[in-house]
């Protein structure tokens, strides 16, 4: 189950997955989601950008460990939005 959360928010959900739309959908509780971006999109949102010796994730599963990941909202919080964030996926 968390797995596939995850997936859900650090991906983007296709048309054909309407099973993941409708779980987002919600979850974030709007008449509006961008499937076609993911929710926490790295490129995009300043409150995700970390050290440049790693790769960001907002979880860390043991596959994102090995792969040299790290999760963005470990301290230091750097930006207003990190607390906001962890608040928010309830850390």
């Amino acid at each position: 189950m968390r797995a596939a959360l995850v997936k859900l928010f650090e991906n983007t959900v296709p048309e054909s997955y309407k099973a993941g739309r409708e779980v987002l959908h919600s979850i974030l509780g709007r008449d509006v989601v961008q499937y076609d971006k993911p929710v926490f999109c790295f490129l995009s949102n300043q409150h995700l950008t970390m050290r440049e010796d790693a790769s960001p994730c907002v979880w860390e599963t043991k596959e994102k460990v090995e792969l040299g990941c790290k999760t963005v909202l470990l301290e230091p919080i750097t930006h207003a939005g990190h607390q906001h964030l962890m608040e928010f996926i309830g850390m």
